[in-house]
């Protein structure tokens, strides 16, 4: 009885982060533009990275104005995994603002939320660790309608730890965790702070 209880729990949960999401999703795919500041930078570094241009911009600073190619020059501010991903999804799906947007949101509204669910489960109880996921799925504060990098990296981070919990009981996670942290520093280069943090 308890244990089909708990398994309603969890497929409620699933549901629910399925049903944000498409919420959200529908919202970005009606969005005409991508937007300034990183989200315009991210999504034209994908673009340069997948007609093989390299992490290069034509605009200057957050003007996100073009300006003549003769000024086209390296991004020497973003980290690269983000724009990867774009130039990938960019060459697959087009460059609408919502093949920029979504992956955010698949991050920030399914996956992020399912982790810190299933790393919460390791220290409290079941109900505890969905009260958790549900704080995660409903925090107000990622950037997830910006396609931002800030999702992917909660995500990788949250994995990363996952990850490294189950390693102090099995040491072939630890692989996993260094693959998975140094993602995270690509995404974002705060993140090797955690590698750092493991090593002491």
């Amino acid at each position: 009885m308890h244990i089909a209880i708990a398994r309603t729990k969890v497929i409620f949960f699933i549901l629910a982060c399925l049903l944000v999401f498409s919420i959200n999703a529908l919202y970005a795919l009606n969005v005409t533009f991508i937007g300034t500041s990183d989200s315009a930078y991210y999504a034209q570094l994908g673009k340069s990275v997948g007609a093989g241009k390299g992490f290069t911009i034509d605009t200057i600073g957050y003007f996100i104005v073009h300006y003549p190619k003769t000024i086209t020059h390296p991004d020497e501010v973003h980290d690269p995994l983000q724009p990867i991903l774009l130039a990938i999804l960019f060459k697959l799906f087009g460059t609408a603002p919502a093949v920029a947007i979504i992956p955010s949101m698949i991050f920030a509204f399914i996956l992020t939320p399912i982790l810190t669910w299933r790393l919460a489960r390791k220290f409290v109880s079941e109900n505890w660790a969905l009260l958790a996921g549900i704080f995660t799925l409903l925090n107000p504060l990622h950037q997830a309608l910006y396609g931002w990098s800030e999702p992917m990296f909660t995500m990788l981070t949250t994995a990363g730890i996952l990850l490294f919990v189950k390693s102090t009981k099995d040491p072939k996670y630890y692989v996993y965790t260094g693959v998975i942290l140094g993602l995270a520093g690509l995404t974002r280069r705060s993140g090797y702070f955690f590698i750092l943090f493991f090593i002491i």
